[in-house]
């Protein structure tokens, strides 16, 4: 990550997390502490949860699926390479969304 592309202090954004790794790709890892460290919080206190995200490799761990029970939240993974399908948001918004802006541009 390159020093221009961060703010000099966390007082210009705080609350703002970044990681980055030598080859730019996510890895288990990183997506770990996000979900530790930033989803959770981000989540609030209502509990039970269910948390639906994509199938990508990086995003499975026993340590996160421990965390997640620890807060008493259900991680349901999305098979790989369905997202463009599956995915709620994919298909009840930005499908519309993309077909408006079809018809319009």
């Amino acid at each position: 990550m390159w020093d221009q592309w961060r703010a000099p202090t966390d007082k210009e954004f705080p609350g703002t997390a970044y990681a980055a790794r030598p080859n730019g790709w996510m890895e288990t890892e990183i997506f770990t502490n996000y979900f530790k460290k930033t989803l959770i919080p981000a989540f609030g206190s209502e509990r039970p949860m269910l948390v639906l995200y994509d199938g990508h490799a990086t995003h499975f761990s026993v340590d996160l699926v421990e965390t997640g029970m620890a807060n008493d939240i259900t991680i349901l993974k999305i098979p790989a390479h369905t997202s463009h399908r599956l995915q709620p948001w994919d298909v009840s918004v930005f499908k519309s969304f993309k077909a408006y802006w079809a018809e319009i541009a």
